[in-house]
């Protein structure tokens, strides 16, 4: 009778073990296409980062060049207004 019993508890923690192995293989799963689109998503936040590096650079040096423009045509003004 204790053998019986045994046996019954080992095929229900048998059946349970395959029950989590199922879910095991479905959760490896689920991750491997995961790391995929994560991979594809960072090759395209890549390229987006590129472009903002590349406009904010070109905002900088149009920033610049109005600052420079504006300090000589200041000069240029004063100079103007002194008669040389």
């Amino acid at each position: 009778m204790d053998e019986k019993r045994i046996l019954d508890k080992l095929e229900q923690l048998d059946n349970k073990l395959g029950k989590i192995e199922l879910i095991l293989d479905r959760n490896t799963y689920s991750l491997e296409i995961h790391e995929k689109r994560t991979t594809i998503s960072e090759q395209r936040l890549a390229h987006i980062e590129q472009h903002v590096y590349l406009v904010t650079a070109m905002g900088k040096l149009a920033l610049f060049l109005a600052g420079f423009s504006g300090f000589i045509l200041t000069l240029l003004e004063i100079k103007k207004a002194f008669g040389r």
